[in-house]
C-alpha cells in the first residue's frame, strides 16, 4: 500500500532541532476538537505505528504531501516528500491509491472553500512558506516507481535560501541570510531582530525567514491581518485626525496653541519624496543624534531604506530665524491603511524647552488631516508618556519570539522575552483560534 511507507518515514510529523515550530492549520470544526496542534519537535499524536488519530487527523495532514491553491484551484506537492515519485506514477491509474487520495481531498477542499474559506487560504499560505512546492500536472504521465525507496528523511524542513548571497523578496522587504538579523543586547545577552524592526511597521515574515534567522529571534509589529504572531504587551497609538473631537479637546487645543506661539516666527517646510530617492547616507544625516541615542544600527538604517523603496516619505523640518535646524520628522505614507506612520524624529537639544518632539507630532497630525490620511500612527506607546496627549485609538501589536527554553535570555525575567511576551507565547508562530481572525479590524478606542 502506497501510504504504508508514511508510518516508517514520519518526516511530516517531526521538525528538526533549531527549526521554527510548525503549527498545523485547522478548520473551524477542528479547532473546537483539537484546540491547537503544534509540532515543535515531534507531533504529540505520533505513535509507534504512525498517527494515533488515524482517520480523525486534521485535514491539513490528510492533504499532505499535496497543497491546494484556492486562487488558481491548482494542486501542488512537496517536492521533498519521498513518496511523491510513486504517487505521481500511480495517478495514471484512476483506481490507484494515489488517484483515490487526490479525488478524496479534492472533494473535501471544494466543500471547505464554501464553508471555511479562511482555512483554505491560510493553509496554502503556510504550505507555500514551509515546503518546496511544485505544481501537480492535471494529467501526469506515468513515471517509473523506484525499486527502492529513498533514504528516510526524518523530519520536514522549510525552504531555505540557497546561499548567503541569494536575495529574497517579500512585500516591501528584501533580505539575504547575511543582512536579515540585527544583534541586540540585554544584560550582556545577545539576541536578534529583523533589520526593519527599529524603524518600520507591519513587518512581513515567512517560514524561510524564520529558519534563516539566528536565535533567539524576536519580531515586533507583524501585520494585524496576517496569520503570524501573538499580541505583545504594547500597542500602537493611533491619532484619528479626521474627528473634530481630537482637535477641539480643551487640553489638546490649549497645548497646540502654546506650541504654535513658540514656533510662529520659525520657518516650516514639508516635502513628500519617493522612498527610492533616499540613500542610507540621507537617512543617517536626518536621524543624527536620535539614532545614536536610541542605538539604531547601520543595518537597521539600511533596512529602513530597503522598506521604503516603494513608498512615499513625508519629511517635515523647522528652522529658526538664523537657519539652525530645530527638528526633522520622517514618516511613511501608508495609503492602503489610511495611515501616516511616524518613523523617527531628530530634534535639536538646544531647543528642548520648546518640546520639539511634541510639536513634530502636531505638524504630522495636521498634514495627515489635510491630505486625507485618517490616522497618524505614533508607533508603540508603552514607554512614551508624551504620546498620551495625542492617542485616540489603540491597535494591537503582534509579535513573535523564537528561543530555546533554557537560553540565558529566557531565564532572565527582565528580558524582552518576559517583558514583551511571556513564556506562554514563546515559539508560537501562528495565532490561536481564540485570537482575532486574520483580516478583521483590531482597534480599540482610547476613550473606552
Amino acid at each position: 500500500m502506497l501510504f504504508d511507507y508514511c508510518a516508517e518515514c514520519r518526516r511530516c510529523c517531526n521538525v528538526d532541532s533549531g527549526e521554527p515550530p510548525l503549527e498545523i492549520t485547522l478548520t473551524a470544526e477542528e479547532r473546537k476538537r483539537f484546540g491547537r496542534v503544534c509540532i515543535e519537535r515531534k507531533c504529540q499524536h505520533l505513535g509507534v505505528t504512525g498517527c494515533t488519530l488515524e482517520k480523525s487527523k486534521p485535514f491539513a495532514c490528510k492533504l499532505y504531501p499535496l497543497a491546494y491553491d484556492p486562487c488558481t484551484r491548482d494542486f501542488y506537492y512537496d517536492s521533498e516528500c519521498p513518496l511523491m515519485p510513486a504517487y505521481i506514477s500511480q495517478l495514471a491509474d484512476p483506481q490507484s491509491e494515489a488517484s483515490l487520495h487526490l479525488a478524496g481531498v479534492r472533494t473535501e477542499v471544494l466543500e471547505l472553500e464554501k464553508c471555511d474559506s479562511t482555512f483554505v487560504r491560510d493553509n496554502f499560505r503556510v504550505d507555500s512558506h514551509y515546503f518546496d512546492l511544485q505544481k501537480l500536472a492535471p494529467e501526469p504521465s506515468a513515471q517509473a516507481v523506484p525499486e527502492k525507496a529513498e533514504p528516510l528523511v526524518r523530519s520536514r524542513r522549510p525552504r531555505r535560501l540557497k546561499d548567503s548571497r541569494t536575495t529574497a523578496h517579500l512585500g516591501y522587504q528584501s533580505w539575504t541570510i547575511n543582512n536579515l538579523c540585527i544583534a541586540s543586547d540585554h544584560n550582556g545577552i545577545r539576541y536578534y531582530t529583523p533589520r526593519w524592526d527599529a524603524l518600520c511597521p507591519y513587518i512581513d515574515i515567512t517560514q524561510e525567514m524564520l529558519v534563516a534567522a539566528r536565535k533567539p529571534f524576536i519580531v515586533y509589529a507583524l501585520p494585524p491581518e496576517g496569520p503570524y504572531g501573538v499580541p505583545i504587551n504594547d500597542k500602537y497609538g493611533l491619532v484619528d485626525t479626521s474627528t473634530k473631537g481630537f482637535w477641539e479637546d480643551p487640553r489638546r487645543a490649549r497645548k497646540f496653541r502654546e506650541l504654535d506661539n513658540q514656533y510662529k516666527r520659525f520657518n516650516h517646510s514639508e516635502a513628500v519624496v519617493a522612498g527610492r530617492s533616499l540613500t542610507v547616507a540621507d537617512i543617517r544625516k536626518m536621524g543624527g543624534d536620535h539614532f545614536s541615542q536610541c542605538y539604531i544600527e547601520a543595518g537597521e538604517i539600511a533596512g529602513f531604506v530597503d522598506y521604503i523603496r516603494h513608498l512615499k516619505i513625508l519629511i517635515l523640518q523647522v528652522h529658526d530665524q538664523n537657519g539652525t535646524l530645530l527638528l526633522t520628522d520622517v514618516s511613511m505614507l501608508l495609503p492602503e491603511r489610511g495611515q501616516l506612520y511616524g518613523s523617527f524624529c531628530q530634534w535639536n537639544r538646544a531647543y528642548k524647552n520648546r518640546s520639539p518632539g511634541i510639536y513634530a507630532c502636531v505638524l504630522a497630525c495636521r498634514w495627515a488631516a489635510k491630505n486625507g490620511y485618517r490616522y497618524y500612527n505614533l508607533g508603540p506607546v508603552e514607554d512614551y508618556d508624551y504620546k498620551a496627549l495625542f492617542v485616540t485609538d489603540y491597535e494591537t501589536i503582534y509579535g513573535l519570539a523564537l528561543t530555546e527554553l533554557d537560553h540565558p535570555l529566557a531565564l532572565d525575567p527582565t528580558s524582552p522575552l518576559h517583558v514583551d511576551f511571556g513564556p506562554d507565547k514563546w515559539n508560537q508562530v501562528y495565532r490561536t483560534a481564540t485570537q482575532r481572525r486574520p483580516g478583521t479590524a483590531c482597534r480599540q478606542s482610547a476613550r473606552s
